[in-house]
């Protein structure tokens, strides 16, 4: 272990390569600017660095100020917690992406860092629609109303979430291999290569494995999904155009450098196009996405209009007569018409202070259960009942009430 963190910080972060690194790694990062200069002074590796800097400012800037705007109006911690996360992607990505553009040492950890980053945007994607759509305090009872889903079966809902949750798993060791590998092997050998190429592609099945998963999901609750938030569509896209542009990236620059199709001109140095230009592609996307995001993420948006709220929460409307009546004109209504209903003139929430957001958003422990829960799903068969014993399923509706403070489920009755 000390041989391995020793090798990291001398050949990978500080330069200090000895005459047996310089002997079997004859490629090194001594001149970072080895082309001849485009116009006058200016290289190719400065002009990249430059512009990193600037779309870093813009999206760090555009990316704290919708934060603030999520954490002074933490009003839904159960939603805004996921919101932030997801917003967090285009300023982390391109705060890593500048220094990976600044010092090519640090490229390829960067590169990683980002991939590892992509665990927690496309997780709090899909348990956003989660929550939406089953809105209750607990696990448990989040089965439950999943389970009387009209618009898809509970066996494929966890299918779904197992495909999005194994990302985390494999992501992590993914970093954890590219970061030893490009400590202990030298950089842009043949083995270095092969093995970035490996992991790149083994990283790029699970993300399009885990999109698989989120990508029907949202499709068939788009209808349900818009009437509790208009702008759910555009969240999530704007979110996803980091990661399925950067899985094509990563793929194309692993696959090109691993052949050894590139090739360096007068002005475009070996260094630059084969680390300078992958780093510099992910700062832009960055850059694009903070700025999609921009409508979408506005801050105060739990401010003024009552969100849906959990059962129990004392915010949701008795719809008893009105349930009763549609059933007797036009049949028994849909699960998720009579699911989930928003407040009717009811004040939002109270606002939680900003401490509690970021200690929401820091705790990653709900990251960790969901692995163990995705491989209960997949290979158990929960069996849970409501609180008068009945088993929710395809053949009963749930009916929500204004229930009392501390009530965990819907009522249900058989439709």
């Amino acid at each position: 272990m000390y041989t391995f963190f020793a090798t990291l910080v001398r050949r990978q972060l500080l330069g200090g390569d000895d005459d047996e690194d310089t002997e079997h790694c004859p490629t090194n990062f001594s001149d970072l600017s080895q082309a001849d200069p485009i116009i006058g002074n200016t290289t190719f590796h400065r002009v990249m660095t430059y512009t990193s800097a600037a779309t870093m400012a813009v999206s760090v800037a555009l990316g704290t100020y919708m934060i603030l705007g999520q954490m002074f109006s933490y009003r839904e911690p159960r939603f805004q917690k996921h919101l932030i996360r997801i917003i967090l992607t285009g300023p982390i990505f391109a705060v890593f992406a500048f220094i990976g553009v600044a010092s090519y040492r640090a490229a390829h950890y960067m590169e990683a860092l980002l991939t590892l980053y992509e665990i927690f945007t496309l997780y709090s994607i899909f348990t956003l629609c989660v929550e939406y759509l089953a809105p209750a305090t607990t696990w448990e009872a989040q089965l439950v109303l999943m389970q009387s889903n009209s618009v898809f079966s509970f066996s494929s809902f966890r299918r779904k979430y197992f495909r999005v949750v194994q990302v985390i798993p494999v992501l992590i060791i993914v970093t954890l291999v590219t970061i030893i590998t490009h400590a202990r092997e030298c950089w842009q050998s043949a083995e270095s290569s092969r093995a970035a190429g490996i992991v790149s592609i083994i990283g790029a099945i699970s993300t399009i494995m885990a999109i698989s998963g989120i990508l029907p999901f949202l499709m068939k609750q788009t209808t349900l999904l818009k009437k509790i938030d208009p702008q759910i569509v555009g969240k999530l896209l704007a979110a996803k155009i980091i990661v399925v542009a950067e899985i094509v990236i990563s793929l194309i620059f692993s696959i090109l450098s691993w052949t050894d199709s590139f090739e360096p001109t007068a002005t475009v140095s070996h260094n630059d196009i084969n680390v300078g230009v992958h780093v510099f592609s992910t700062g832009c996307l960055a850059f694009i996405t903070t700025i999609c995001m921009l409508p979408y993420y506005r801050p105060g948006q739990f401010e003024k209009a009552p969100w849906v709220a959990a059962p129990g929460d004392g915010h949701w409307t008795d719809t008893t007569h009105a349930t009763r009546r549609e059933s007797e004109e036009t049949g028994p209504p849909k699960p998720k018409e009579a699911l989930l209903l928003p407040r009717n003139n009811k004040q939002p929430s109270p606002k939680r202070s900003p401490l509690r957001a970021v200690w929401d958003v820091v705790n990653v422990s709900d990251v960790a259960i969901a692995v163990w829960r995705g491989i209960k799903l997949l290979f158990g068969r929960p069996r849970l009942q409501n609180r008068a014993g009945m088993e929710p399923n395809r053949g009963y509706a749930p009916v929500a009430q204004g229930g009392e403070a501390g009530e965990e489920l819907p009522e249900y009755r058989r439709s």
